[in-house]
């Protein structure tokens, strides 16, 4: 990955025409596109200049030209430099129903669209509130994402799991000739991450609200995890936190698979899979931003369930779920022979096979 200066979020439009008094104020998501455009622009140029190269490679000139661009973004920035300000208030139901209009009815799996999918009554006194700002929402309905509630429990009070998933909702989908929710169990019938065997803290879903990639990434597919691991960390500085201030626990992770990632595609190299498969099930950027095998499975059936429209049809989401023996999960092809769920090594890869992304409080 080329390096690159840190984006930094616009400065607050919103306060501009406060100052002057004189121009009509835009709404806040013209002024969000507004600042962010010209911030991609700015760093657009930046790339332009560097021509991949990293900087202690540039002339002289070029190098001030660079910092002159960054500059510019961060004084853009001065004025909002929290990212994830703005949150929505009020009773949840008011912040589902606010969540709706900003992303759309179908875009937004709540208290509701839960029921509806798996028959599960929650309490509104048990659902968290919504984490995310007007911004971030806003930004999720740019790059396709959903927002859904995950629920930790099933009907009957026992982990929501792989199997229990399954188990409540084929006869269902039989009765209503939607075919099958799994493809084939039987090689993973007693594996801990289909059962939730003794741990399911590890193996179940939890309670709490997601924002979801409706597909894979683009150009995460036909690479092994850790180039998948690399192309996240573009993601997010290129997508996801264009022009807004990057929260420290993402900075943290990304600088974490920068640090390791030299050492870690040596371990690829071995072929010995006991050694980088632990290490790379350490990073923090894919328990941040990767689905696990049961969180897959969800998502797309409330998704399915709600929308009548099946994601993941012809892909894969390789999550950070792993088997008994190391194999790293992979769940997709949700066609109506049920979703197909299989594993392999981390140096694998395929071009069915890519990352969902998925931020989760």
């Amino acid at each position: 990955m080329k390096e690159q200066f840190k984006m930094v979020r616009p400065a607050s439009l919103e306060d501009n025409f406060a100052e002057s008094g004189k121009q009509e104020k835009p709404s806040d998501a013209e002024a969000m596109a507004g600042r962010r455009q010209e911030a991609g622009n700015l760093n657009n140029e930046i790339m332009r200049i560097q021509g991949g190269r990293n900087l202690e490679d540039l002339e002289v000139d070029e190098l001030k030209k660079v910092l002159e661009l960054y500059n510019k973004i961060k004084s853009i920035g001065k004025r909002e430099t929290e990212a994830r300000e703005g949150k929505i208030d009020g009773p949840v139901e008011e912040q589902i129903s606010r969540a709706r209009e900003i992303m759309g009815d179908s875009e937004v799996m709540g208290i509701n669209e839960v029921k509806s999918a798996f028959g599960i009554e929650v309490p509104e006194s048990e659902v968290p509130p919504i984490p995310f700002s007007k911004t971030e929402l806003e930004r999720a309905k740019e790059l396709n994402q959903f927002l859904v509630l995950r629920v930790d429990k099933a009907k009957d009070g026992n982990p929501l799991t792989m199997q229990k998933i399954n188990e409540s909702l084929s006869q269902d989908f039989k009765d209503e000739s939607k075919g099958k929710i799994l493809y084939d169990v039987d090689w993973y019938a007693e594996e801990p991450f289909y059962t939730g065997g003794e741990d399911t803290e590890q193996t179940a879903l939890k309670s709490e609200w997601a924002l979801t990639s409706k597909k894979i990434i683009e150009d995460s597919n036909s690479k092994n995890y850790l180039e998948q691991s690399l192309e996240i960390a573009e993601y997010l500085e290129r997508e996801v936190f264009l022009g807004i201030e990057m929260p420290d626990e993402y900075k943290e992770a990304i600088s974490e698979l920068k640090d390791k990632k030299e050492e870690l595609a040596k371990l690829i190299e071995t072929n010995d899979r006991n050694k980088y498969e632990p290490e790379l099930s350490k990073l923090k950027i894919n328990k941040l931003t990767r689905q696990s095998s049961v969180e897959t499975l969800y998502d797309i059936l409330i998704y399915f369930q709600n929308n009548d429209e099946r994601l993941l049809e012809d892909k894969y989401a390789w999550t950070h779920t792993a088997t008994s023996d190391g194999s790293r999960v992979y769940v997709g092809h949700f066609d109506s022979g049920g979703a197909g769920v299989n594993g392999d090594s981390d140096d694998d890869s395929n071009s069915s096979l890519g990352v969902v992304f998925s931020r989760n409080f």
